[in-house]
């Protein structure tokens, strides 16, 4: 009987840039063994991908490559070996869990990814070294994943981190790279960095320190016993949820924040006046301070059941109103805007489009 699926690939054309390849299982062939080899030293972007269990190992990969991806190939748990120098990006799959080595120094993005049937990665090996170009670190899929990070390279926008993740967060390195680098990856600064990021419960609960002045995103509505002080927050952030436990003063806001999710358990006061680039704003059950004003850019609000305050609805350019059954105040029409509301016990809670 043959044996399927053929794992040699034809020679290919010098000059190739971006390669992908799917590996398809057969019902009834029996699986072998194999090596991807003799590949193009023009090649810039690998991506290999697969629905079944194959042991495909890698062999020396082309020092132009600057893209290997990975992340859906289901069964690849090979390991990488000497990683070429021009490697700026590297996406594993759900099975992956070996130790990585040295890392190349320009690698940009490391993402770890389910492997879309577990929803979890495997991966649970110490990281070693961060290279300082580093601006992705995605670790958001691993169940499992605890170890302690070393410092974070300058350079990181984005860190994603697990549900078993709760070590202290280490502080951001503070060696400067080459002038040029520093103009090369200057934009990237500005971009999201998400510390941490987990689906489900996760169990951080520690400190953050001193946040990075470029931050854009934190996220930790994910995080159900982080109840540390923020201390002060970057001018840069846009985008601030909290998990359901925490309940301590936001004393300031940056004036361009666009978007604050508040959890079940704060009740503290916030700022007499909010950023007028607020766009979204949600609270919990417990928040019973005064919002007023309320910003003029203003189109989701959601207000838990504890809010009992008037709130001036009149002049804001909203999508979506949200109230809970202690607001005994009038909804007065608001066309355009799609409100829900739960009365108190004597009327009947109903969604209305007004």
């Amino acid at each position: 009987m043959e044996q399927m699926p053929m794992w040699e690939v034809e020679p290919l054309p010098q000059g190739l840039t971006d390669l992908r390849i799917a590996y398809k299982p057969h019902p009834w062939a029996r699986t072998q063994d194999g090596a991807l080899t003799a590949l193009p030293q023009t090649l810039e972007t690998l991506t290999l991908s697969s629905s079944g269990t194959f042991p495909l190992a890698l062999g020396a990969l082309p020092q132009s490559l600057k893209t290997l991806d990975a992340s859906r190939f289901a069964s690849f748990d090979n390991a990488l070996g000497l990683l070429p120098a021009s490697l700026t990006k590297l996406s594993l799959g759900g099975a992956f869990n070996r130790a990585l080595g040295a890392l190349p120094a320009g690698l940009a993005e490391l993402r770890f990814l389910s492997d879309g049937v577990r929803g979890t990665c495997a991966f649970d090996q110490p990281l070693g070294a961060l290279p300082p170009l580093l601006r992705v670190l995605d670790l958001d899929r691993c169940a499992r994943f605890n170890h302690a990070l070393g410092p974070l390279p300058s350079a990181l926008r984005e860190l994603r981190l697990g549900a078993a993740f709760d070590r202290p967060l280490p502080p951001r390195r503070a060696a400067p790279a080459p002038a040029a680098q520093q103009r090369r990856h200057a934009a990237a600064l500005d971009a999201p960095l998400a510390p941490p990021d987990a689906g489900g419960d996760c169990a951080f609960a520690r400190a953050l320190g001193a946040l990075p002045a470029a931050l854009r995103v934190l996220d930790l509505a994910a995080c159900g016993a982080f109840n540390s002080a923020l201390g002060v927050l970057p001018d840069a952030l846009r985008e601030l949820r909290v998990g359901r436990a925490f309940d301590r003063p936001l004393a300031q806001l940056p004036a361009r924040l666009e978007v604050l999710g508040l959890g079940q358990a704060f009740g503290a006061a916030l700022p007499a006046a909010l950023p007028r680039a607020l766009r979204e704003l949600h609270t919990g059950h417990r928040f019973n301070a005064p919002l007023a004003p309320l910003p003029p850019a203003l189109r989701m609000l959601t207000i838990g059941d504890g809010y009992t305050h008037r709130l001036d609805l009149a002049a804001l350019p909203r999508k979506t109103l949200c109230v809970g059954c202690s607001y005994a105040h009038e909804v007065t029409p608001l066309p355009g805007t799609h409100v829900t509301y739960a009365l108190p016990q004597r009327y009947t809670a109903q969604p209305a489009s007004i």
